[in-house]
């Protein structure tokens, strides 16, 4: 959640204006984190997060407002090809920004 977060960021300061399908992406990516539909690699975050989701009401009062504010940006295209090409597009620019901070190997 923290790299989505620092990405966004990042790329808000780089970047004039997001593509609405990469806000889309962003939307989506961020969804999936708080109700489980991503990656596997995410798994661990998000036992870790259910596991507070359950004991913590601070944690549920905000995990409804983080879904409520999501809900302001687009949602993804209903073709697949649109939603993996933007998906693929927001990655890149997170790739290519992450090679550009200092010390980071950029030169």
């Amino acid at each position: 959640m923290y790299r989505l977060i620092a990405d966004l960021d990042h790329a808000l300061a780089y970047a004039q204006e997001l593509p609405a399908s990469e806000s889309a992406a962003i939307g989506a990516h961020a969804r999936e984190l708080l109700t489980g539909g991503g990656a596997p690699a995410e798994q661990a975050f998000l036992d870790h997060y259910r596991a507070l989701l359950q004991t913590d009401p601070a944690v549920a009062m905000a995990h409804a407002a983080a879904l409520r504010a999501l809900q302001a940006l687009p949602r993804e295209a209903t073709n697949e090809s649109e939603r993996l090409h933007a998906r693929h597009q927001w990655n890149e620019r997170r790739r290519f920004l992450r090679m550009e901070t200092p010390g980071r190997g950029a030169s």
